[in-house]
């Protein structure tokens, strides 16, 4: 009788670990599968070139007060297809001669008008959070006066923001053959996919 109810007890035991080493692969196997179905998706990002609120002209270059200025107003939409909160930060216009980086613009903030200050971006803030499965649009605007950048040129602009990561991203938005000089651009008729 003495063995039998070791037996009894070793297969006891021998079951409670079965048990609680199955449950633990189950529930490990049920965070993986989570935590993947989470991360699944991307942010998409979009663009669209408009027209300046105050003086309503397309990007590009015109002259002003302060001399030359090249001057890019955006809208740009972030949609969001994941289910985790993700980050751009710092969205801003890089510039390129012959493919090397030369400066970048300035953020506008905001504009003045007759009932107070319009920010831009997300309060005058170029960075973004933005929930899971979340679409935002914002507007934009970049600027720089050519006395600041000591008269040099470009022929390239792109749109660069750091990631949820922190890793620094760049898309192609302008080609340009002139820099500094007058130019009649025209806004885009519709979004352009960034990626």
């Amino acid at each position: 009788m003495e063995i039998f109810k070791d037996k009894e007890i070793v297969l006891l035991i021998i079951g409670a670990l079965i048990s609680l080493v199955s449950t633990l692969i189950g529930f490990f196997a049920q965070t993986f599968f989570m935590y993947v179905l989470s991360n699944r998706g991307k942010v998409h990002i979009y663009i669209k070139s408009v027209y300046n609120k105050s003086t309503n002209e397309a990007w590009g270059f015109s002259k002003s007060l302060n001399g030359m200025v090249f001057d890019v107003p955006l809208w740009i939409e972030l949609h969001n297809t994941k289910s985790t909160k993700q980050i751009i930060r710092n969205v801003n216009l890089s510039l390129y001669s012959q493919n090397k980086h030369v400066g970048n613009m300035i953020q506008v903030t905001h504009h003045d008008t007759k009932e107070g200050k319009e920010y831009f971006g997300n309060n005058g803030s170029y960075s973004f959070l933005l929930s899971g499965s979340e679409i935002k649009r914002f507007d934009l605007e970049f600027i720089l006066l050519q006395k600041d950048f000591n008269g040099e040129t470009f022929d390239e602009v792109r749109l660069s923001y750091y990631d949820t990561n922190d890793k620094h991203k760049e898309f192609t938005i302008f080609n340009l053959a002139s820099t500094w000089t007058a130019t009649n651009n025209r806004i885009d008729e519709d979004w352009r996919k960034l990626i």
